[in-house]
């Protein structure tokens, strides 16, 4: 039985598992987040996965659509150890979408839940499993989560139990970050580079040494890129944050063909992404 989830006020009985329970020893860190996430939350809960578990922490999430299902992968992508909470029975695939997502971590992590074989995902389990996401970590990262949002609860059984609390900021006006804005002035940890996560955790990892010299922005994966002059120019306009294509015509002074064949060339040198709607932004690391 995991020594962490023995400790807060009411852990379950028993845990069904798929995959290997010796894994569950390990230091955990449980990365949450809305289902209908912005691709800045995707991006992030990505990066955030796959940074963690290369540090030798399991990545717990509860497998739903959106950040979690992006956590889980990048973890399982970046060689790490990822463990999905289930708010059903281990044997009843939700959601249906995340099927093979589930068989690859019962493969190479662990699927847990407390409720038996054949219970069926109904609403008022999700809060109660949410204890077992918290109760499973050393902290909660919450990456994006609307004012009313089920990441919330997991982030105060985290706070009422004593764990870390960690926020991911967004825009003043996103309504997917009320909530992480709400936790920032509750007072979570804001996390601006994966060392903020991994400085207040650092006693339970091994080989860990902060980053060192000049902090990366979140342009920092454009050095080395050779751009135009006219490259320059758009680049000077776009933001981490999607701009319209009207708006990005109207500053850069240019014909709507030239503008549009230039972004393309940004997007081939990985440093813009189209986003639907006709909207670009520019592309950087997790800072």
């Amino acid at each position: 039985y995991p020594a962490l989830l023995r400790e807060i006020y009411t852990p379950p009985m028993l845990l069904y598992v798929n995959g290997d329970v010796e894994l569950l020893t390990r230091p955990s860190i449980a990365i949450v987040g809305s289902r209908a996430a912005t691709s800045y939350g995707l991006k992030i809960g990505r990066r955030l996965g796959a940074g963690l578990a290369a540090h030798g922490l399991n990545v717990v999430s509860g497998l739903a659509l959106g950040v979690d299902a992006a956590a889980h992968a990048s973890a399982l992508e970046a060689g790490g150890i990822t463990v999905a909470v289930l708010g059903c029975g281990l044997d009843v695939p939700y959601p249906r979408r995340n099927l093979a997502l589930a068989r690859r971590i019962a493969d190479r992590g662990v699927i847990v839940s407390e409720y038996p074989l054949g219970t069926q995902p109904e609403a008022f389990r999700f809060p109660a499993r949410n204890r077992i996401i918290s109760g499973l970590a050393l902290g909660v990262v919450v990456v994006e989560a609307a004012e009313r949002s089920g990441s919330l609860i997991t982030a105060r059984l985290a706070m009422d139990e004593g764990r870390e609390v960690f926020a991911i900021p967004g825009r003043v006006d996103s309504a997917t970050s009320a909530g992480t804005h709400s936790l920032l002035q509750q007072g979570a940890k804001l996390v601006y580079k994966l060392d903020d996560i991994l400085v207040e955790l650092s006693a339970h990892l091994t080989d860990f040494q902060p980053a060192s010299g000049k902090e990366e922005n979140d342009q920092g994966d454009m050095a080395g890129v050779e751009l135009t002059p006219e490259e320059r120019s758009i680049m000077k306009i776009l933001e981490p944050y999607p701009s319209h294509i009207d708006a990005i015509i109207d500053g850069a002074g240019l014909k709507a063909a030239k503008v549009q064949e230039i972004l393309l060339m940004l997007e081939l040198k990985g440093v813009v992404e189209s986003l639907s709607g006709s909207q670009y932004r520019l592309i950087g690391k997790m800072p």
